[in-house]
């Protein structure tokens, strides 16, 4: 038989060695997570997100085959974006492009490698317009968009080229910047 005293003392040695053992090993740094630039935190494939306005109306829409977000300096890259802006009138503005990133988190999107924007036609209104460039610039809050790059506009048999515009989604407006050629077809 087993004195009682003696259950009491192996749990005080089996304690005592525990926290003897704890104390003499080594304090464990904290360990730390390398962020890698070239690593998204999050991705999506063949999505479309809609921005609403006021009225519960589509202002624009995005869509892409691919898009990474990277956590570092909150930007994403795309893979053939296109992003649609509906104007007032109910016509729209489409461009689209075989790359795209968002810089200043999603206050601006560039989109580039071959670039074409298309403002559609619409009843009583301005015929089709369609708009090469290599890199655009978009301001998706101000329904803006501008290029300091070659463009070419065609519509019906007309064709311009200019050094560069600026494009103001809602009023339908094209501005040219410089060197403008133009062949209007009579």
């Amino acid at each position: 038989m087993v004195p009682k005293w003696f259950t009491p003392i192996v749990v005080a040695a089996v304690a005592g060695i525990s926290v003897w053992m704890l104390s003499e090993q080594a304090p464990k740094k904290p360990r730390l997570i390398a962020t890698n630039n070239t690593v998204p935190d999050a991705y999506m494939e063949d999505f479309t997100t809609y921005i609403m306005g006021e009225h519960g109306k589509p202002r624009h829409e995005i869509k892409a085959s691919y898009m990474a977000h990277f956590s570092f300096d909150d930007h994403s890259e795309f893979v053939s974006p296109e992003l649609i802006f509906y104007r007032p009138n109910e016509s729209k503005w489409t461009m689209s492009a075989e790359r795209g990133t968002t810089r200043n988190g999603s206050k601006e999107i560039v989109l580039q490698g071959k670039v074409t924007i298309i403002r559609e036609q619409h009843i009583g209104g301005a015929s089709e317009l369609k708009i090469d460039t290599g890199e655009l610039l978009i301001r998706p809050d101000e329904s803006y968009a501008e290029s300091d790059q070659l463009i070419t506009i065609t519509s019906g048999e007309h064709k311009l080229q200019s050094n560069g515009f600026k494009a103001y989604f809602n009023d339908g407006r094209v501005e040219l910047l410089s060197r403008v050629r133009g062949e209007y077809a009579l």
